[in-house]
């Protein structure tokens, strides 16, 4: 069976985990859960769906772009020939 973080499965139906009850967040979500909560929501997912923000986009790739601006400049390696 596919399991995937809570974290990630959030992302899925466009949700903020923080928002998510604790019977959610707390451990990992299979994909026929995920499939399940996408093919019939709960009231609570309902709800999230209509009055909560949207979780905020992936970045490129779906990556997490935050680290790569952090990293610093680029500088060659002592051995390679300039």
């Amino acid at each position: 069976m596919q399991t995937m973080k809570s974290a990630t499965a959030a992302t899925k139906p466009g949700i903020l985990l923080s928002a998510a009850p604790a019977e959610f967040q707390e451990g990992p979500v299979s994909r026929d859960e995920l499939n399940a909560l996408q093919a019939d929501p709960p009231s609570w997912l309902a709800n999230l769906r209509c009055e909560a923000p949207p979780a905020p986009p992936p970045g490129p790739g779906g990556r997490r772009t935050a680290a790569r601006r952090t990293a610093g400049p680029r500088v060659a390696p002592a051995w390679s020939a300039a």
